[in-house]
């Protein structure tokens, strides 16, 4: 990628790094100290492509836009943020609290017993282990109690499975002229499968110069694969005969997207989409023509090239933001790339009004009335974050932008409550394991920053420093007033903090341990699993490591548990929509490889293993409770909604331990598991197995055809 510009266009008053030890910075009412840059609208649509053009004339090169390669959604550089903003930008108020229980279990998976109503009944079902209660996250299956719907690679497509009574497979719906899949929705009748699909190349603005003859030819044509970002809406009303209702394909590439209030929120980034050439040798002729074509292509270029749009099936709308809506600075500058948030209501065949900022984006974050998407700068010294408004989720407004130094490790660093943004960021390079480079001069330190919403921006208002010196942050997560934060470099602590006062963070507590968790999931009051990797002494990871926190009193956080898989390792580590938890049994589950670490034994981790494994959460105890394997598609059929299946071998439970024959290895890689009612359901790219959620034993065997 080209050029990455700094995004904040509010100056605000730095966090300066804290030292080895915990530090703590106030609020110095930075109301008065943070001037706001006025947004301005365009008149027209010919101001706005003149300015467009003149900054584009001045980043162009022989290949395109300094010399970058395509981004995922087309060509161009990074953008300065806030520049630009479509539909609103200024006079917004901090965002509305957070709930009290942000962070805390909600239904299902992550989540509590508590189940709803579906067509078979009242039952209870598990639901997608998302970050915020009330903000579903895209998945590869979900549940309603009635409906398993899951995602296929194998044809691609999309699986509709009746359960919540006898579990059948009902239909099936190709997507692959459509969407490659990476998730999906199920809200009401409506599946919501989002992906990416081709976008046709840009062609060049005018035919390249030729060569004179007989030399090489002096330029050809640069085009770079790019790709749309496609939602497709499929009908389960009747789950035999699921059908395709509409989709929309958004020009840019998915960087996120959310369910929220019934309105799916995607987030795309796009770039400039022209026609250039690139030289088809390195003599500066060559160089100095294709320069001349690319800047004519520029000076040829139309809104359309700069904008993204989306269009619509049925309808075939091409949407895109009126000039008059877009936003600039007063001094005229603007960037290129475009960070756009879509609402789209699965119900309607026309998107609600985009919000597009210029920048780029990598991780996104949402709570019920806040959108924010975050990207690091262009040394990795600071992180730059944008905000928009989801108080009205069918038209979101930009809220405003502020920056964080250091970088995070994804969307679990950041969190709202009560109006305030929380942010845990990991500053400078960590110290390396010993034998592998060089200790930094400055040691790396990791810190917790507050912002409030001051004068159009994101403003620090109070900061916690001092988080493990020398090492960095593996996990985070925020639970209402209270912050978990895991660094690791020889040892794991875990730091508990007191964020109830945006102004004055503060640390309760901290546990040292070896390994390290990658992944926090509350449990209920007061308990904490840990999912990571243990590590040797020479701080190479030696196996699956699952740990039990009692951290109901902050400033003693204790080891209650913890279970050791040598050899093993999950998707729950880095996915945490692969973790399951139902509180009702006290069950977490999650996908497990395992290779063997002595051969020669008979018990679980002396053969290679590839499933499920079940953890019981005790009172003051966690233990192997089960396994769960998937048996060849070949070995079994289901047929007419009855329940003929085979069951998986040794799937057995007796007491805490399940006994499984040495030789048997799981066919079926395992990728989710659900529970609807008495039952737990584990899905792969092979099938779906149904176990009895008591004993784990096999109920039916579903392979997909």
């Amino acid at each position: 990628m080209g050029r990455n510009r700094a995004w904040m266009v509010w100056p605000v008053v730095a966090v300066a790094a804290a030292g080895c030890s915990m530090t703590t910075r106030a609020s110095l009412h930075r109301a008065a100290v943070a001037p706001r840059v006025e947004l301005t609208a365009f008149d027209s649509c010919p101001q706005l492509l003149t300015q467009v053009r003149t900054e584009a004339l001045a980043e162009v090169g022989p290949s395109g836009l300094v010399d970058s390669r395509a981004t995922a959604g087309g060509y161009g550089v990074s953008g300065a943020p806030g520049v630009m903003a479509t539909n609103g930008a200024t006079g917004l108020a901090a965002p509305a609290a957070a709930p009290s229980g942000a962070g805390t279990v909600a239904t299902g998976s992550g989540a509590s017993s508590t189940g709803a109503s579906g067509a078979a009944g009242s039952t209870t079902f598990s639901t997608t282990n998302d970050q915020e209660q009330g903000v579903d996250e895209a998945d590869l299956a979900k549940t309603d109690g009635s409906l398993i719907v899951s995602l296929r690679q194998n044809p691609v497509g999309l699986q509709v499975t009746e359960v919540g009574g006898t579990p059948r497979l009902a239909g099936f719906v190709p997507l692959g002229s459509l969407v490659q899949p990476t998730g999906l929705f199920l809200t009401g009748h409506n599946v919501v499968v989002v992906g990416s699909a081709p976008a046709a190349a840009p062609q060049p603005a005018s035919t390249p110069s030729p060569a004179p003859i007989p030399g090489p030819g002096l330029v050809e044509p640069y085009q770079p694969p790019t790709s749309n970002t496609e939602v497709v809406v499929v009908d389960v009303t009747d789950a035999n005969h699921p059908v395709v209702a509409r989709s929309f394909s958004l020009q840019g590439a998915e960087v996120d997207v959310r369910l929220i209030a019934g309105h799916v929120e995607v987030v795309v980034q796009s770039a400039p989409r022209l026609g250039f050439v690139t030289p088809s040798d390195a003599t500066p002729a060559a160089s100095a023509q294709a320069l001349a074509d690319n800047r004519q292509a520029v000076m040829s270029s139309s809104l359309a090239d700069w904008l993204p749009s989306v269009t619509s099936t049925p309808g075939g709308q091409h949407r895109m933001a009126p000039c008059t809506d877009v936003m600039h600075t007063a001094d005229a500058s603007s960037g290129l790339d475009t960070v756009s948030v879509v609402p789209i209501d699965p119900q309607s065949d026309t998107p609600g009004p985009e919000v597009s900022v210029v920048g780029d984006a990598s991780t996104v974050y949402a709570s019920t009335s806040s959108l924010y998407v975050a990207t690091p700068g262009a040394d990795g010294s600071s992180t730059s974050i944008f905000g928009f408004d989801l108080s009205d989720p069918s038209a979101p407004r930009y809220l405003g932008g502020g920056t964080v130094p250091g970088t995070l490790i994804g969307q679990y660093a950041l969190s709202e409550y009560r109006g305030y943004l929380r942010v845990a960021t990991t500053v400078g390079a960590a110290t390396p394991a010993p034998g592998e480079g060089d200790v930094p001069t400055t040691l790396s330190d990791n810190r917790v920053t507050v912002l409030g919403v001051v004068g159009g921006a994101l403003v620090p208002v109070g900061t916690l420093g001092g988080l493990g010196a020398g090492e960095k942050i593996y996990a985070v997560r925020f639970i209402g007033p209270l912050g978990y934060v895991v660094t690791f470099r020889q040892t794991d602590p875990l730091y508990v903090l007191d964020l109830s006062d945006p102004n004055h963070p503060q640390a309760s507590g901290q546990l040292p341990l070896t390994g390290y968790s990658s992944f926090l999931e509350p449990l209920g009051p007061g308990l904490l699993l840990g999912v990571g990797q243990e590590v040797d002494p020479s701080l190479r990871t030696d196996g699956l490591q699952v740990s039990l926190f009692d951290v109901s009193d902050p400033a003693h956080p204790a080891l209650v548990s913890k279970d050791v898989l040598a050899g093993a390792s999950s998707s729950a580590e880095n996915d945490p929509h692969a973790l399951l938890y139902w509180a009702s049994a006290n069950l977490v589950v999650m996908p497990v490889t395992q290779y063997p670490t002595d051969p020669s034994a008979s018990t679980p981790g002396g053969t290679f293993f590839d499933g499920a494994v079940v953890f019981h959460v005790g009172p003051g105890a966690l233990s192997e409770a089960g396994r769960i394997t998937q048996p060849s598609a070949t070995n079994g059929t289901a047929s007419g909604g009855s329940m003929t299946g085979v069951a998986s071998p040794g799937v057995a439970v007796q007491g805490a331990i399940v006994s499984m024959p040495p030789d048997f290895v799981g066919s079926g890689s395992i990728e989710r598991a659900l529970v609807v009612g008495s039952m737990i359901y584990t899905v792969s790219d092979t099938g779906i197995l149904a176990s009895d959620l008591t004993n784990l034993s096999t109920l039916a065997w579903l392979p997909y055809p």
